[in-house]
């Protein structure tokens, strides 16, 4: 049974960049502690969360922060080390090294004095992996790296999703593992839960038994998603932009310092106001007014720049209004007037696609006057929405459980599906909504439910980029959701019975 588990792992393995490095691999050795685990006794501690006292790192990229909690208990040596090298700074400032695309990215590794990439500096910085049953590859997870077998340095990696285990090869397992007197029917039972939750919450599959987990990410799962989203070489797996780990700083958790954690970048928690850099929208509407909005770069950097340059391309003038619900949203932006058509001006550095993926962050909400991209199956062109609703959301104490379900039965669909297929892309974003949501609402801050008493629709946060806020036009918003509409041609009772005209769109840096 054993033998069975092992070739299913080999089948899933996926296969680490060179970087320069030959035969660099997450799997260098043929080794897996999965054949001597036992498994009588599993305690999938990843799956728990934080609890007050515990060492945590947050990692702060380019792209948002990352805070992920270290396990000293059952990886003493591989957190020491980690945080050693955290503490005397050897993490910041640092690029990211690879991304496999959606799956995961590497990070921590060498660089000699001519800036050759190198992996580790030499055999003294290896150590032995210290492997443990209760600590899984899963999505969020902090991996110790290294080509040595059995070893791992400096570098690590952080999981986001591997969408080669399939349900079809879970059912494999368990049909097996259910035939065989191998495996007490304790180790069977939580042999079996620990692939359901590898289906449920996602991850390496491929990674486990071979590699060192120190850590599990509780905050910031999406921008792990914005990371590993971006291009890399197909041969190096190098990112063809700059990524930079900011800086790794360790600390210790605090349930009631995190309730109440300020947000650190960006985003439209809080006040938002333009200050001297700035970019600004300026979206006048004929016959209403002009919205003014601040945009979110740093947030949702692909957005912003698809939204430039369709501006500056003119593409907006003369489209219109073509949806409104009042207390929901008003929409437009598309090609053919009727929420159908358009290609995006920018996908992405080196990307020729005519759409993007979702940019979510959990800084960036839909509150009144979020300025947001619509989408279908989670690709992002040319239509935006500026969310119109100010009556109060309460998200305060609420019940994620749901939303956990949600996204675990929207991964179990999407794995029935043919992948890049609209029904896996239409699952698939599901997932990342729901997960999403029930990371953010699990432990609101108290900025983001002040926020809310003001307005917004929560339901649709971490489904779609919200790439900017409204600042200044708030009569205009509210003076179009309250024009008379009728039933569009799919049944909705949301279109506008006179038009309403983009006369144009602005995009400009704020002095």
């Amino acid at each position: 049974m054993k033998k069975k588990i092992l070739s299913v792992i080999a089948a899933v393995t996926v296969a680490l960049c060179s970087l320069g490095t030959a035969g660099c691999t997450v799997t260098s050795s043929d080794y897996n502690a999965m054949q001597d685990y036992d498994f009588s006794s599993v305690d999938l501690v990843q799956l728990e969360g934080p609890k007050d006292g515990d060492t945590i790192a947050i990692i702060d990229t380019d792209l948002g922060e990352i805070r992920a909690v270290l396990y000293e208990e059952y990886c003493p040596n591989t957190v020491a080390k980690f945080i050693e090298r955290a503490n005397a700074g050897e993490y910041n400032d640092h690029t990211i090294d690879a991304i496999v695309k959606d799956t995961y990215f590497m990070t921590g590794g060498y660089y000699d004095d001519k800036g050759n990439y190198t992996g580790r500096k030499d055999d003294s910085e290896a150590i032995e992996h210290e492997y443990n049953v209760n600590l899984w590859p899963f999505r969020g997870a902090l991996v110790a790296y290294s080509e040595l077998p059995g070893y791992f340095d400096a570098r690590y990696i952080i999981c986001d999703n591997d969408d080669t285990m399939t349900q079809e090869q879970i059912d494999e397992l368990k049909n097996s593992m259910a035939e065989t007197d191998k495996y007490s029917d304790v180790e069977k039972a939580n042999l079996n839960n620990l692939f359901d939750k590898f289906m449920e919450v996602g991850g390496v599959f491929g990674m486990a038994g071979y590699v060192t987990v120190f850590g599990q990410t509780y905050q910031g799962i999406d921008v792990i998603e914005k990371i590993t989203a971006r291009q890399s070489d197909e041969q190096t797996y190098r990112p063809l932009e700059n990524i930079y780990v900011k800086s790794v700083t360790i600390s210790t958790y605090n349930s009631a310092e995190q309730s109440a954690k300020t947000p650190s970048t960006g985003g439209n928690i809080g006040e938002v106001t333009i200050s001297t850099g700035d970019t600004v929208a300026e979206i006048e509407i004929e016959g209403f007014g002009t919205i003014k909005a601040k945009l979110f770069p740093d947030i949702a950097p692909i957005g912003v720049e698809n939204f430039k340059q369709l501006a500056e391309q003119g593409y907006y003038d003369g489209k219109n209004v073509h949806r409104v619900i009042s207390n929901f949203m008003l929409q437009g932006g598309s090609a053919n007037g009727d929420g159908t058509g358009g290609d995006a001006a920018y996908s992405g550095e080196g990307s020729s696609a005519k759409d993007f993926g979702t940019e979510t962050d959990r800084n960036a909400r839909h509150f009144y006057g979020a300025l947001c991209y619509a989408n279908a199956l989670g690709r992002n062109s040319t239509q935006f929405y500026i969310v119109n609703n100010k009556e109060p959301q309460d998200i305060e104490g609420m019940d994620v459980s749901q939303l956990e379900a949600n996204a675990k039965a929207a991964r179990t669909y999407k794995n029935q599906c043919e992948k890049g297929s609209n029904e896996y892309n239409y699952y698939a974003a599901m997932e990342k909504q729901y997960s999403t949501m029930a990371e953010w609402f699990k432990s609101p801050t108290e900025q983001e439910i002040s926020k809310y008493k003001q307005g917004g629709v929560y339901y649709l946060d971490g489904g779609y980029t919200v790439f900017g806020q409204v600042v200044e036009g708030f009569d205009v918003i509210d003076s179009i959701s309250a024009v008379e509409v009728t039933e569009n041609s799919s049944g909705e009772n949301s279109q506008p019975v006179e038009d309403i005209l983009i006369k144009t769109v602005r995009v400009y840096t704020a002095e």
